[in-house]
């Protein structure tokens, strides 16, 4: 995940859901949504290890309470994903570090010369959106065993990315053009170039692969005839044919809406009706909503790992692990859901 939390409000919440707190404490209370139960709050001592960039170090949480050090002395490291075995987290000076999870020593430092802003690792490579904060100017591919820059990719003059993935034979990146901002572009990982720009009839805020298709949610377009609409969709590009194959309304729009797929299923957030909504894999049929906040506020972030659906609501400070069997609440934690990063 992306986005900065406070670890010792996650910890002091974390240790009071393991047992030192009231049995409630992690209780979502009359929000629950159709088909769930409310959050015991009690956190299975068998889940995830987080980790979290706070600035200067990195440490690590474990599931039963506790929290280590993994490697200090750095400089405004914050944004912390983990991804293919490792952790990952990224310094505003234009570093990118590859962390050992056990140990903490640093396995590559990557020098991209400008803020990360996200990160994709599959198809050969490590992908990084590269720019300001909020904006990227640039993608850069990096070999994962050595950390050298293999190529740069840069939009056309006045384009950017703002979410890139890596899957389903390609890369994919929203963005990418000047003339409009419902497009997504297809990046050939051999040669690092942009092989297809695929328009997607809605204003794309994320975008991942897998289960065949590659996955965009985001807002829907509003012609100047008032045909349309604004609401949240979700869109499936089939990466055969790089064409749109189906468009769901699933909700309105307001804020930063998350996507993950995974257990045959595509989930995203609703942010206005503070739910994680599960679709099917054929991107035609919403099959659960799971109330995971008051609404009305505009970011929330999934995780998965652990066979759970990690939604987080940094604003209630609140984070919910979900079984995507039975779209009920399995376990949750108190604390910030920003910038923490879930390691299976």
């Amino acid at each position: 995940m992306r986005r900065l939390t406070t670890l010792s409000l996650v910890l002091a919440l974390l240790l009071a859901a393991c047992g030192g707190g009231d049995e409630d404490e992690g209780n979502q209370g009359d929000g629950a949504g159709p088909g769930t139960t409310p959050a015991t709050g009690n956190f299975d001592p068998d889940a995830v290890a987080i980790y979290v960039g706070e600035g200067f170090d990195v440490s690590r949480i474990e599931p039963g309470g506790g929290s280590e050090q993994l490697v200090g002395g750095l400089t405004d490291c914050y944004e912390t994903w983990y991804l293919d075995g490792s952790v990952w987290v990224s310094c505003v000076g234009g570093e990118l570090l590859r962390l050992d999870p056990e140990s903490g020593d640093i396995q590559l430092d990557i020098e991209t010369g400008d803020y990360v802003e996200e990160i994709a690792v599959g198809e050969g490579a490590i992908w990084v959106l590269n720019g300001s904060v909020g904006i990227a100017t640039e993608i850069k591919q990096v070999d994962p065993s050595s950390g050298e820059i293999m190529n740069t990719l840069t939009p056309d003059e006045g384009a950017f990315f703002e979410d890139i993935t890596a899957g389903e034979g390609a890369v994919w990146a929203v963005g990418g053009s000047v003339e409009t901002v419902s497009t997504i572009v297809r990046i050939d990982p051999g040669s690092a170039t942009v092989s297809t720009v695929i328009e997607t009839g809605i204003i794309p805020a994320r975008v991942e692969a897998g289960l065949g298709s590659v996955w965009l949610v985001g807002s829907g377009i509003l012609g100047a005839d008032g045909s349309g609409d604004t609401g949240l969709h979700l869109v499936q590009v089939d990466p055969g044919s790089n064409e749109v194959v189906s468009d769901l309304k699933v909700g309105d729009v307001d804020g930063f809406p998350d996507l993950a797929v995974a257990y045959d299923s595509v989930w995203l957030t609703d942010t206005v009706a503070g739910e994680l909504v599960r679709v099917a894999g054929s991107g035609k049929e919403v099959q659960a909503r799971v109330a995971i906040g008051t609404g009305g506020q505009d970011l929330y972030e999934i995780d998965v790992a652990k066979g759970l659906v990690w939604a987080g609501n940094p604003f209630d400070s609140q984070i919910f692990g979900i079984d995507p069997t039975t779209d009920e609440f399995e376990t949750g934690i108190n604390g910030g859901a920003k910038g923490i990063a879930f390691a299976p």
